[in-house]
């Protein structure tokens, strides 16, 4: 008999809800879990509200577990937990954008570079690029994601990301102020 993960039934989804599509068990979600929660918030944590990255962390999970990619080998589902990521942050920003009293300033976000040295606000320069920008600088920088993985995690052609990855360091480094 299949547990389902806690995480799962904290989140409110009904056990018949749950239980049908899950492809994991309890043991490989926890290890999953440890292994990409950290990063996967500190992701969120650059594109959306404070208040608001709990919960898309657990909206993003609870999604993954509810679709068959949850049985993808780690590198996969990896990729597509990012995937499930970026469009909850694009949904968030269209309802921002859809609320005229609500806006989503990048100078509100948290985050700023502490080295005194740098000036540098990454918060706000990432806040500059488009979502999809941000999350393929974030998954090759920070999750060290081979091409293969950053292709499938924005379903993209692997061939077109090296060259929208080098779009996106260009426009990260105007946004920085950094020329060339």
């Amino acid at each position: 008999m299949r547990v389902i993960p806690a995480a799962v039934l904290s989140a409110g989804v009904r056990v018949a809800e749950a239980v049908a599509p899950l492809a994991l068990d309890e043991a490989e979600f926890r290890a999953f879990h440890a292994r990409t929660a950290r990063s996967l918030a500190a992701y969120l944590r650059r594109s959306l509200p404070a208040e608001d990255v709990e919960d898309a962390v657990q909206e993003a999970y609870l999604r993954l577990l509810r679709t068959p990619h949850a049985s993808l080998p780690i590198d996969e589902r990896r990729a597509y937990l990012y995937r499930i990521a970026a469009n909850l942050v694009n949904d968030a920003w269209r309802a921002r954008k859809k609320a005229p009293t609500a806006g989503l300033d990048p100078d509100a976000l948290p985050g700023r570079s502490s080295h005194p040295a740098a000036g540098v606000d990454m918060t706000r320069a990432m806040g500059r690029l488009r979502v999809q920008e941000r999350t393929m600088l974030w998954l090759a920088y920070v999750e060290q994601a081979s091409h293969r993985e950053i292709a499938s995690a924005l379903s993209i052609k692997e061939g077109s990301v090296r060259v929208l990855l080098s779009r996106a360091r260009q426009k990260l480094a105007v946004a920085l102020g950094i020329r060339r």
